[in-house]
């Protein structure tokens, strides 16, 4: 499962999709089922040429039983964050410092209950996956992401 968009004045950023396309099309080629998880408008976009599990943008407790719901149905043996904004418990666009809280689905929901390794990529500090760096992003002028991802070594 590959969580991307980060969500920018009712589009989204492009950045992470770009990527996240380039990552679905190699794992796809590798023999893999990949599936896009991710909320509106990009999930729209993205569902008319990928797989693609539209995660609403409701609230914390809302979004629990679809979340584990969803990991239920695909079981997914890896979930990828590429530029999806991680909870510091109140996300902001960095140079704008607007709060996108309400614009937010909560996909940190799956690496917290997924049970599978996971990997996050972002850029500003304020994306999932930034909390294994949480002590060096805080001296940022930013509020940076509590959310963070596995690390593993090879698969035995």
């Amino acid at each position: 499962m590959i969580g991307t968009g980060f969500p920018v004045g009712g589009s989204f950023e492009t950045d992470g999709p770009i990527g996240a396309i380039a990552l679905y099309r190699v794992l796809e080629r590798l023999g893999y089922e990949p599936i896009f998880g991710c909320a509106p408008p990009i999930s729209k976009v993205l569902a008319g040429g990928f797989r693609t599990l539209e995660v609403p943008i409701l609230s914390w407790a809302a979004t629990e039983p679809v979340v584990k719901s969803a990991l239920a149905d695909i079981r997914p043996a890896l979930i990828v964050s590429i530029e999806r904004p991680g909870w510091p418990g109140r996300p902001l666009l960095q140079h704008a410092r607007q709060d996108i809280s309400d614009a937010l689905a909560k996909f940190d929901l799956f690496f917290k209950r997924c049970g599978c390794p996971t990997i996050a990529v972002g850029d500003g500090g304020n994306e999932i996956g930034m909390g294994n760096v949480y002590a060096e992003v805080s001296q940022l002028n930013i509020i940076p992401s509590v959310t963070t991802a596995t690390s593993w070594s090879s698969p035995p």
